[in-house]
């Protein structure tokens, strides 16, 4: 294996070592393989791109998001849940917990996307192109809610008659 090779497996490696569930790394593989770009930081500087992280801090640190999306630059946060029967709507208290948790995120502006344990041992790789399909459309949109965004979308001439 190659020097680049070995770093991209240890660096994989050890992005996965923050999934606490087999239906997390799992996920995590997945999305990797379409996402890559998004996971990794291969020039060492995290805030140049948008990026994903496992079982990072959202709320003020009340909760921990299985997969967090986030962007240095526009205003646009997506968690992932990856929902193992064990933990998630097996008692109306689990359920109950869930909704508030998602009431709270959605209050603190947060997209949540859910995928059971079920849908992920189905199609990993289905589900993590629908999570980063989302996440391109929130993106493309707080991009178009930015005055540059709209005048690179416009495709009229810019301020100096070029063309945008």
């Amino acid at each position: 294996m190659d020097s680049l090779s070995m770093g991209v497996f240890c660096q994989m490696d050890q992005w996965l070592s923050h999934c606490e569930s087999h239906i997390e790394v799992k996920f995590g593989i997945a999305l990797a393989s379409v996402a890559w770009f998004e996971i990794a930081e291969l020039d060492g500087n995290p805030d140049y791109a948008a990026s994903v992280k496992p079982q990072a801090p959202v709320c003020d640190g009340r909760y921990r998001a299985d997969f967090l999306f986030c962007d240095p630059i526009l205003p646009c946060r997506m968690v992932v849940e990856c929902d193992g029967h064990d933990f998630h709507e097996r008692t109306k208290e689990q359920a109950a917990r869930d909704r508030q948790r998602d009431r709270d995120l959605a209050r603190a502006e947060y997209t949540v996307l859910r995928f059971t344990g079920s849908e992920i041992h189905r199609d990993a790789f289905r589900c993590a192109e629908e999570a980063h399909d989302q996440w391109g459309e929130l993106v493309q949109r707080a991009y178009a809610a930015t005055e540059e965004g709209r005048f690179m979308l416009s495709g009229k001439e810019g301020p100096n008659g070029q063309d945008s």
